[in-house]
């Protein structure tokens, strides 16, 4: 019952910013194992059981993943931020039966790979995690990413982020060009076609 509640605020509060953003951190901390931050205004925590439990009820109707997804296109930080932690702590919980989901909501991909885009790093960062999951063995969701510009995006950060001389944000780029590239001839070709190699050979180079 409280889970209809809250989700029932997110549905026709959505002006209110302040709430949805306190909202979706409810729905965070229910369902992740991360422990809680002391300062955390939720106060909200369980066991990675019974965070998985609660993730098989909210996505059981697809229309919960298709309010999340729509709650993307609003910019602001208290909303988007949460938005993208929540998405990322169900695709850690049920992956499989998440990336169904996402793979059928109507420009639920194309809504993931535009965080990419955004100013902040904060969330273009979490965006990439959330893409590493997200593209975890599913071959069409790989090819879907891909064709979404995902290979020149990923490289731009990666030179933003200072080449191989990055951190963990150049990391996390790679992993995902990993999940993209590995057992999927499709990405293959599309990689060496796009001429995405001869892009990345200043990754290689050394100082003299």
């Amino acid at each position: 019952q409280a889970m209809e509640v809250l989700l029932n605020v997110l549905k026709h509060d959505r002006n209110d910013t302040e709430i949805i953003g306190y909202t979706l951190d409810v729905f965070y901390n229910v369902m992740s194992n991360e422990p809680v931050d002391k300062d955390d205004v939720s106060g909200v925590h369980v066991s990675t059981e019974l965070g998985g439990q609660f993730t098989e009820i909210f996505i059981k109707k697809q229309e919960n993943i298709t309010l999340l997804l729509t709650l993307l296109d609003e910019y602001d930080f208290h909303v988007r931020w949460p938005s993208v932690k929540l998405l990322t702590v169900l695709l850690t919980n049920r992956l499989k039966e998440l990336q169904e989901i996402i793979l059928v909501v109507p420009m639920g991909v194309s809504r993931l790979m535009d965080l990419l885009s955004d100013s902040r790093e904060i969330i273009r960062n979490d965006a990439l995690l959330l893409l590493n999951w997200l593209t975890k063995g599913h071959a069409n969701i790989q090819k879907i990413v891909a064709f979404e510009n995902a290979f020149g995006r990923i490289i731009d950060i990666i030179r933003e982020e200072g080449g191989s001389d990055g951190g963990i944000v150049v990391e996390d780029c790679l992993l995902l060009l990993q999940n993209l590239l590995r057992n999927n001839a499709s990405n293959q070709n599309f990689f060496k076609e796009g001429s995405y190699i001869q892009k990345l050979e200043y990754f290689f180079h050394l100082d003299q």
